[in-house]
């Protein structure tokens, strides 16, 4: 970033008082458009998967982890939105991965007659 850079080249080693540069700067801007528009794209997500028998619970955690979602905030809080966005999104593959492998016949592996090492 052009202010951490600007103050390394004045001599200053230390990042801590550039914060306040950088999070009050027109790069806010940016960064709060960039997370309305996570929070609209993950909203329309999860209304298609709503509509399309995904797993709610998974579709609620992802959807809330991602529209909370805010760098700003303090560590638990980032913590916990990394959290729900991970334990939605594993929930969201699972369900993705055995509708895909349902549709087309395939079985998956460790499955009687899948892939290989399956029984």
């Amino acid at each position: 970033m052009p202010v951490i850079g600007g103050r390394y080249l004045a001599g200053g080693h230390d990042v801590a008082p550039a914060v306040g540069e950088i999070y009050r700067g027109p790069m806010t801007l940016g960064l709060l458009a960039g997370l309305l528009l996570l929070a609209v794209g993950a909203v329309d997500l999860a209304r298609v998967g709503w509509r399309n028998g995904l797993p709610r619970w998974a579709i609620v955690a992802f959807t809330a982890g991602l529209c909370f979602w805010l760098p700003l905030l303090p560590r638990t809080v980032r913590v916990a939105d990394g959290l729900l966005i991970g334990l939605g999104g594993l929930g969201l593959a699972r369900a993705l991965w055995r509708d895909a492998t349902g549709r087309r016949g395939v079985k998956a592996a460790g499955e009687p007659g899948g892939g290989p090492g399956s029984p």
